[in-house]
């Protein structure tokens, strides 16, 4: 509700996180932020909710990680795993690949996209539209 009365200026603008306990799991973590409403807004306000389930697994598509970073098709598989957890031996194996070609197409990969880390490759992922795009559709 404070978000809500916040998209019209009267409160915090400030986004709050809400946890939603679950039954034998971790709770969820909902993000609620208000939006702004523009002047004679025929809405009486509105907030962005954003739920995070910590037991979901992350998922990236990789035709836009090819389109987005010109990456080639397995080069996109590898970062797609790579997101998703696998390790890159993992990866490799699931694929059917040496893992000195999975070294090589990493290098390749932090080259296209300008890391220089696993970790940071799969933070730019995971913040990229390949991620927000995917996520729109297992809804």
């Amino acid at each position: 509700c404070g978000a809500v009365r916040a998209s019209h200026g009267d409160g915090s603008p400030e986004p709050g996180v809400v946890l939603l306990p679950r039954a034998g799991a971790a709770p969820l973590s909902l993000l609620v932020t208000p939006l702004q409403m523009g002047e004679g807004s025929a809405l009486p306000g509105a907030a962005l909710v954003l739920a995070y389930d910590p037991l979901s697994t992350p998922v990236v598509q990789a035709d836009l990680l090819r389109q987005l970073f010109g990456l080639s098709a397995a080069e996109a598989a590898l970062a797609s795993a790579l997101c998703g957890g696998k390790t890159l031996e993992e990866a490799a194996g699931e694929r059917g690949t040496a893992i000195s070609t999975a070294r090589s197409q990493l290098k390749s990969i932090f080259n296209k996209t300008g890391t220089r880390r696993q970790a940071d490759l799969v933070s730019l992922l995971l913040t990229s539209p390949a991620y927000f795009l995917a996520q729109r559709g297992q809804e």
